[in-house]
């Protein structure tokens, strides 16, 4: 009969350990038959050994918390296996010195140092923060002492996972001022670390927005009492703050919402419901944009026509026969004839104010009055068409 064998069992190279940082401790263990368990076993000086925890299946792996005094100590952790039979390794000792917690560090990428900006002007603040320990819990964003933003992950900026971004708003009334900004990075244990001050300058906003009418283009027929979406383009220095459009220098509607366009420029979409009264007349529209710091910027007039909303005429009985004749119908037929040149000659006429002109021409109906009449179509079904 085969003897059992012992165990085998090897402790995985250790971590960094940390005073107050949790960390990962895990093993590789083997048996002929199974493994029932791993334990992990550390000493701390000429201290008695304590089991920090033990796993019955895999992974053989626990977390350890090394305590805050034991800062600059050394310890010595092994694995130890056992089998279903109670066999027992022991894996070789493993030594190292509890490190002590690490503050984070922080310093500013953005903006730069004297940077100039506008009143009013949303200023991105960017800085790198990193942790060699726990990790970043957050960085918070001071100007002149008072936090302004507060952030717990990092922008996502492709090449750079340690920056961290927040926003400065300017206010309006900040021209030619000095601004002092911090940052503060806090690590997980509660840690703080600051930036050295950066101050930056802010200057008036006398820059108008520029603004262009995308949608309708220069005589464009436009349907009165019909709603027509006006489509503006504007941007500015700073931040637009509002895009109106006016026909006739009467302002019809404002918005200061954007979309992004095809070109790539803010778009602005303002609804109008041109009037009745005007229809056939000519209106010029004109679209304005406002910033934040009341300047104003004014597109180019667009003129548009105003045409009548598409209606049917109908002129009925042209009927087949003054298409086509029939017997003995000379006269109808003639006179039908005519009704169908009216309708052409008006659809040409009306077209230009929206009118859609048609002549109704069904076939014979089968009445007492049409009963001594020869048709030329027979058999009608249900005695009409």
């Amino acid at each position: 009969m085969r003897q059992d064998a012992y165990p085998g069992v090897t402790l995985d190279a250790l971590p960094q350990l940390v005073a107050g940082v949790p960390a990962r401790l895990s093993a590789q263990a083997s048996d002929d038959v199974a493994i029932s368990q791993v334990s992990f076993v550390l000493t701390h000086g000429n201290d008695a050994p304590i089991e920090l925890g033990r796993r019955y299946q895999l992974p053989y792996a626990i977390t350890y918390t090394p305590p805050l005094a034991w800062v600059g100590s050394s310890v010595s952790i092994v694995a130890r296996a056992t089998d279903t039979a109670g066999q027992e390794t022991t894996s070789l000792a493993l030594n190292t010195t509890i490190g002590r917690n690490q503050p984070p560090t922080i310093q500013f990428k953005k903006p730069a140092p004297g940077t100039i900006v506008f009143e009013g002007q949303r200023v991105a603040l960017e800085v790198q923060a990193q942790d060699p320990d726990d990790g970043v819990a957050r960085v918070i964003f001071l100007v002149d002492g008072k936090r302004v933003d507060a952030v717990s992950q990092p922008a996502g900026i492709p090449g750079a996972p340690s920056v961290y971004r927040g926003w400065f708003q300017t206010p309006l009334d900040g021209a030619n001022r000095v601004f002092s900004l911090t940052a503060v990075a806090v690590d997980v244990s509660g840690q703080e670390t600051s930036t050295a001050p950066l101050a930056i300058g802010t200057q008036a906003d006398t820059v108008r927005p520029e603004v262009q009418i995308i949608d309708p283009v220069e005589g464009t027929v436009v349907t009165a009492g019909e709603p027509f979406t006006v489509n503006v383009a504007a941007r500015d220095n700073v931040n637009v703050s509002q895009v109106s459009v006016l026909v006739d220098g009467g302002p019809v509607g404002s918005t200061s919402v954007a979309s992004s366009s095809s070109s790539g420029r803010p778009q602005y979409s303002v609804s109008w419901l041109p009037s009745t009264d005007l229809s056939g007349h000519q209106v010029a529209l004109q679209a304005t944009a406002s910033d934040t710091s009341s300047n104003v910027g004014a597109s180019n007039p667009v003129t548009v026509e105003l045409g009548l909303r598409p209606e049917l005429l109908s002129l009925t009985d042209a009927f087949v026969e003054g298409a086509h004749g029939g017997t003995g119908q000379v006269n109808y037929a003639a006179s039908k004839g005519a009704v169908i040149t009216t309708v052409r000659w008006l659809a040409r006429r009306m077209a230009s104010r929206g009118v859609l002109v048609n002549g109704i021409a069904p076939g014979p109906v089968a009445t007492p009055m049409t009963a001594s009449i020869k048709f030329d179509v027979p058999n009608l079904p249900l005695r009409r068409v």
